[in-house]
């Protein structure tokens, strides 16, 4: 097989493995609860957060409280402790829980050591449910518990005490909507990262059948050596490749994707046919939630801000047509607000300048 035949095994061998996640409303009858845990890596503080709904996706109650510093394990465990308080509290019953704490989820539904450090307080959230008449605690994907993660990032930024909420808040209320809607939520499940590479071979019968190619020190590297070796990796690669053409992994925390992503779109002139309406608000929505305090962007999700980002992020809001004035609670102006109190494109780093050239 010649490196074109190898190339075109690409679309053969692999399947894609995407999965839609999305709220889903509890049974006839029951009301869910929804809780989360997030902690500020720069400042250890941790915040949790949570909420209560019927079978049709209206709001109960909620809560968001700042734990102080701790781990993000202990951040998910209080949020869900207050959250079975207050279901306790306003006297409801036939409970569902979720959490996308995959820990969480084992050591609430498993057997746990009496020298766990968290075996006090698990051992309180199973009493709690069973006095509510909680079935257990299921396991729900971050994209299905975005309401709730909204609510310990509250929390995290809030002064200390249980903060409890009768009415749901301004700015959960469009993801409340979502949720209630059904909306689905694309997330591809990683490979590597997440240990399934090998299991994903397996499961496509994948063998390697080119021989590995060993160089020794000193030894000329021939055409057929270099070919052969090539061959094999685009064999291997293959095998994990979607029927598309990219390779399914997730990469969540970094803020710099989406500016790139969209420059390259515009410039290209394919963003408006590419990412219709819905898409470009939503785009919108993931620059607002992750914007800092101060109107900037970090690195990351949980970053401080950093000039890179923060003009990234403004060039691309507004690419995505959003006013000077524009955005949620003024995000564009803040973010201005933010690159000026800096000096401005002064301070832009060199990747910055060449981009402000386009």
């Amino acid at each position: 097989m010649d490196i074109t035949g190898a190339v075109t095994m690409w679309s053969q061998l692999v399947q894609k493995v995407p999965k839609w996640i999305k709220w889903t409303p509890p049974k006839q009858g029951s009301v869910k609860l929804n809780s989360d845990g997030a902690v500020d890596r720069s400042s250890g503080k941790a915040g949790a957060g949570g909420l209560i709904r019927d079978n049709e996706g209206i709001w109960i109650t909620g809560f968001h409280v700042m734990v102080g510093k701790t781990d993000v394990l202990m951040a998910e465990i209080w949020g869900l402790r207050e959250g079975l308080l207050l279901a306790k509290k306003c006297n409801l019953r036939r409970v569902e829980v979720e959490s996308d704490s995959a820990t969480l989820f084992k050591l609430l539904n498993g057997e746990v050591k009496e020298d766990h450090r968290l075996a006090k307080i698990i051992e309180e959230c199973q009493n709690i449910m069973q006095e509510i008449d909680a079935q257990g605690i299921a396991h729900i994907c971050r994209e299905g518990n975005q309401c709730a993660d909204i609510l310990a990032n509250k929390g995290l930024k809030s002064t200390p005490g249980v903060v409890h909420l009768d009415n749901p808040p301004g700015d959960i209320l469009f993801q409340l909507q979502q949720d209630t809607n059904g909306s689905l939520y694309l997330r591809h499940w990683s490979l590597f990262c997440c240990g399934l590479g090998p299991l994903f071979l397996r499961e496509k019968n994948f063998k390697q059948t080119i021989p590995q190619v060993k160089v020794g020190d000193g030894e000329e590297i021939t055409y057929e050596t270099a070919t052969t070796a090539l061959r094999r990796a685009v064999h291997f690669f293959s095998a994990l490749q979607a029927s598309d053409g990219y390779w399914p992994a997730e990469s969540s925390g970094s803020l710099y994707f989406l500016p790139l992503l969209v420059f390259c779109m515009y410039i290209t002139g394919h963003l408006n046919t590419t990412f219709p309406t819905e898409y470009r608000k939503e785009m919108l929505r993931y620059l607002y939630y992750h914007q800092n305090e101060d109107g900037g962007w970090g690195l990351h999700v949980e970053g401080h801000s950093t000039m890179l980002i923060t003009a990234l992020s403004y060039i691309c809001m507004r690419i995505l047509g959003e006013g000077p004035d524009g955005g949620l609670d003024n995000a564009v102006a803040r973010a201005r607000k933010w690159i000026l109190d800096r000096a401005a494109s002064l301070a832009f780093p060199l990747g910055d300048k060449l981009g402000f050239q386009y």
